[in-house]
């Protein structure tokens, strides 16, 4: 009986390892696959990085191209103002000085 139980044993692990292997390989072929999507996923990465990037740099130099007249304008209205400001300034005092 003893070499019926280890016959028997023998052949059942046999099997086992058989399936484990088996399984390895399915597990090394899903391993192949996940690391084909995240290289994958990396590269989509980098292209979303790069357009992003460009996108940044294209709204930087519209923005730019916008606020510089919009600088020379204020500048300009700034010294507009100055102007009346003294103006004003003189005209207060005429009419402080004549009452």
């Amino acid at each position: 009986m003893d070499q019926e139980l280890k016959q028997y044993l023998e052949t059942n692990f046999a099997r086992m390892d058989a399936r484990f292997e088996q399984i390895d390989g399915r597990f090394e072929r899903i391993d192949e696959r996940f690391a084909e999507v995240d290289r994958r996923a990396e590269a989509l990465e980098e292209r979303l990085i790069g357009r992003i990037e460009k996108v940044e740099t294209s709204l930087l130099g519209a923005f730019y191209g916008w606020a510089r007249p919009m600088e020379i304008r204020v500048n300009g209205m700034t010294s507009t103002v100055m102007g009346f400001d003294e103006r004003l300034a003189l005209a207060e005092q005429r009419i402080s000085e004549g009452a």
